[in-house]
């Protein structure tokens, strides 16, 4: 019998399918609001662009109350994303770096080898790597920190078309189709979990995962289908596939790396030995044809940059910076990003340690997620999507509210620049650790009465 199914809930669910006029109404809603904020609203219109999230996001709400068929919700999702095909990214300019690597890769020539402003400064003679892309990057100053499956996206892209808009196209509907075996692995899990299929629309249609991934093209949907494929295979015990699909998960985007400890606390440890080892022989696999002498310097200067330099939409470092300021009288970013990563890696271990006998391996990923987020120094909206998914094979649902939340970040922007919304940050993080904090006691106290 698999934990947390809900029949009650279902029930509930199935009365109110009796009313698709509303939900027909609902999905034209959410429809017409993330194309409007597709197309139609720059970043930096910050009173129309939180608005019109807001009525997203209620709509898919209250589509959230309807047992809606499977299939409805498939087709309905796959439209609304064929739907973004024919615009750039507005709300994110992370694409044009993917554009400037797949380029480099087409070219014969590893994106790690040097910085983009390198190629400013001498003679190249690399197709498209010019002085028009070169302005659009928003990191040329820092080497690439993408691993070798989203680089093999990178140049797929660039190898299929030689404009920016046919490269977008190619790496869209990549997004696309993983979103797609996303719905379905959920579905597989839900149905694995004795839980209702109908939660998996609650990943398909979710408006920030539509507009993050499709929309503003970023490779966390990829990264989650391997996420998703550890949770299925080990939920089978089939343990090479785990490791596998773990090693993806790592190459595709590096944060799943953080989940291995889990996989690593089991009470077989030839079990865990094996996942281990299949791992790192894939891991090593997927970086051979990208393995040079800049790869290790190259991965290394950015993500000391990244945990030194900057941030973004930060909860308890924040918090913290603040009291250095009181204390220091500077930005201790320097020496607190580097402490906090190490808290993050230590408090990881112990969780891992302490939950190993929880057989929802969904639920301890969602909360090493959620430790992981909440001591970063950079927490982008994107950056919560995976943990929309897997606490859809939990009873926890405060991801989902997050994922409304989380886009109080956008309020920042302006035409020249941004500015951390301190206010808006404030209210996101406390309405999200107030629901969260609620949502562990009401499991605690269901589990004492069961």
């Amino acid at each position: 019998m698999a934990p947390y199914a809900s029949t009650a809930s279902y029930q509930r669910r199935i009365v109110l399918s009796q009313y698709p006029k509303a939900s027909g109404a609902l999905y034209l809603l959410l429809s017409a609001a993330i194309l409007y904020l597709h197309y139609g609203i720059a970043r930096y219109e910050t009173f129309v662009l939180l608005p019109t999230f807001a009525i997203a996001f209620m709509a898919y709400l209250a589509l959230s109350r309807y047992a809606l068929p499977w299939q409805a919700v498939l087709g309905a999702g796959i439209i609304i994303r064929l739907a973004l095909l024919a615009g750039l990214p507005t709300l994110s300019d992370d694409f044009y770096r993917f554009i400037w690597d797949g380029r480099l890769l087409a070219s014969g020539t590893s994106p790690f080898a040097q910085l983009p402003s390198w190629y400013m400064q001498y003679s190249h003679g690399i197709e498209g790597l010019d002085a028009s892309l070169f302005s659009l990057l928003n990191s040329p100053e820092y080497y690439t920190v993408y691993p070798p499956i989203s680089q093999f996206v990178f140049w797929l892209a660039a190898v299929l078309s030689q404009s920016i808009q046919g490269q977008v196209l190619v790496m869209r509907f990549i997004i696309i189709g993983a979103d797609v075996l996303n719905f379905f692995l959920l579905i597989r899990l839900l149905s694995a979990y004795q839980l209702p299929i109908s939660r998996a629309a609650l990943y398909l249609l979710n408006p920030l995962v539509i507009l993050e991934l499709t929309g503003n093209i970023h490779f966390e949907g990829l990264m989650l289908t391997f996420v998703l494929l550890v949770v299925l295979f080990h939920h089978q015990r089939r343990d090479v596939p785990t490791g596998i699909a773990l090693a993806a998960g790592v190459a595709t985007k590096l944060i799943p790396m953080a989940v291995a400890p889990l996989l690593m606390t089991s009470d077989r440890p030839r079990r865990w030995l094996l996942i281990g080892a299949v791992c790192i022989v894939t891991l090593t696999l997927l970086f051979l044809p990208i393995i040079d002498g800049s790869l290790l310097t190259g991965l290394q200067q950015s993500l000391a940059l990244f945990i030194q330099r900057f941030e973004f939409n930060a909860s308890i470092y924040f918090l913290v910076r603040e009291a250095g300021y009181w204390i220091k009288g500077y930005n201790v970013i320097g020496t607190l990003g580097p402490v906090l990563t190490q808290i993050t890696a230590a408090g990881i271990c112990l969780y891992a340690v302490l939950s190993r006998k929880n057989p929802n391996l969904s639920e301890r990923m969602m909360w090493v997620w959620m430790i992981y987020l909440a001591l970063a120094l950079i927490v982008h909206p994107w950056y919560c999507l995976p943990m929309v998914a897997l606490c859809l094979l939990t009873p926890y649902r405060f991801p989902i509210y997050w994922s409304g939340l989380i886009f109080l970040s956008y309020a920042g922007y302006a035409a020249d620049g941004y500015t951390v919304p301190v206010y808006w940050i404030t209210l996101e993080y406390a309405v999200l650790f107030v629901l969260m904090i609620w949502e562990v006691r009401q499991v605690n106290i269901n589990l004492k009465i069961a």
